[in-house]
């Protein structure tokens, strides 16, 4: 999740040649994290439920192929995408403070 974070940010600190992101562009770049965070984790989650990973996974597979992995993407971006914009919005303020101090 650190890692679309920081490319984001690197992608919009490169195009717009400030150092700092708005508030706008850190939920921007957050709002990506979280959402590549719950295309990667949504199906591992699901999966994770069975008894035998596997066997799960070739189960989910045969049922539905690989949209039925996807069971549960809305609901892991309500929960995932607003936690994600919290997590760095303080990340931000943190490290720009910590800046400050140095």
């Amino acid at each position: 999740m650190f890692g679309v974070y920081g490319a984001c940010r690197r992608r919009v600190t490169e195009s717009t040649g400030r150092s700092e992101l708005k508030p706008s562009e850190i939920f921007a770049c957050a709002r990506r994290a979280g959402r590549r965070r719950a295309a990667v984790l949504t199906p591992v989650e699901l999966v994770g439920q069975g008894t035998s990973t596997w066997a799960t996974l070739a189960a989910t597979l045969r049922a539905g192929g690989l949209p039925a992995l996807y069971v549960g993407y809305g609901s892991a971006l309500v929960r995932g995408v607003p936690g994600a914009a919290v997590v760095f919005a303080v990340y931000g303020s943190v490290e720009a403070r910590l800046r400050e101090d140095t």
